[in-house]
């Protein structure tokens, strides 16, 4: 799709960033990691200015240690825990430290609405 932009008007960075839960199996973790290495290597071969970033929870926030060490119970529908610690918090780090390249906060909160508006929807 941004190759059908004529050169002239791509001029905008595309920055795209995915949180590994480390919970995923391992076929669906090789798929991200490769998705995004496809991402970045057609970005150099063809001139694009994609970023791509593959984003991990702090460790004390990660899945296992929540709910084997902090004794949280499995997320549910209406325990939701781990979206905001696994992938919500990583992105705001992510998008607080490229803040001063100019990466548009509005882009990244995709997430948040989904989350958001998650309890309406079930």
């Amino acid at each position: 799709m941004i190759l059908s932009i004529p050169a002239e008007r791509q001029k905008k960075e595309v920055t795209v960033v995915c949180t590994d839960t480390r919970v995923e199996i391992p076929a669906i973790a090789e798929i991200i990691e490769g998705t995004l290495d496809r991402m970045r290597k057609c970005s150099q071969q063809n001139g694009l200015n994609i970023s791509a970033y593959l984003l991990k929870p702090i460790y004390e926030e990660s899945f296992w240690v929540n709910i084997i060490g902090q004794g949280y119970p499995p997320p549910n529908r209406t325990f939701r825990w781990c979206t905001p610690r696994m992938k919500i918090d990583p992105v705001d780090e992510f998008s607080e430290s490229h803040r001063a390249t100019g990466l548009p906060d509005d882009l990244l909160n995709i997430l948040k609405d989904d989350l958001e508006s998650r309890p309406r929807l079930t």
